[in-house]
């Protein structure tokens, strides 16, 4: 368990080369850091930060953009994870109403599916 000024001074260095709303930290195996980041950002540039914090730090992390998880996962993200960083509570509050719309929609098609298969007997539309 790292302590929250660690952790606080981590942020600060993903914040200062990495542009983000919100970050949310998971422990698991290995820390997680999971932005909403540009889409343009590339790769190079999270593995640097990675190397950066742990020349720092001596703390291996890594660092994921929330849209390479599928809706379920995200929502799990933002439920479960903490949140360690926010640009502002409105954009927060903004962000996480569209990835509540994103897992509505996911369960609606769910529910279209499993309708679609008891009428037809088949999952697929005709």
């Amino acid at each position: 368990m790292l302590e929250e000024r660690t952790v606080q001074e981590m942020v600060g260095v993903i914040v200062e080369k990495i542009l983000t709303p919100v970050i949310y930290m998971y422990e698991d195996e290995v820390i997680e850091f999971v932005c909403f980041c540009d889409g343009n950002t590339p790769i190079q540039d999270f593995h640097d930060v990675e190397h950066e914090i742990f020349t720092k730090f001596g703390v291996n992390i890594e660092i994921v953009d929330i849209r390479e998880f599928d809706t379920g996962d995200r929502w799990e993200i933002i439920t479960n994870a903490e949140l360690v960083y926010m640009a502002d509570e409105v954009i927060k509050a903004a962000f996480e109403h569209a990835m509540l719309a994103d897992m509505e929609k996911l369960h609606a098609s769910h529910n279209e599916i499993i309708e679609r298969y008891s009428v037809t007997g088949s999952y697929y539309a005709h």
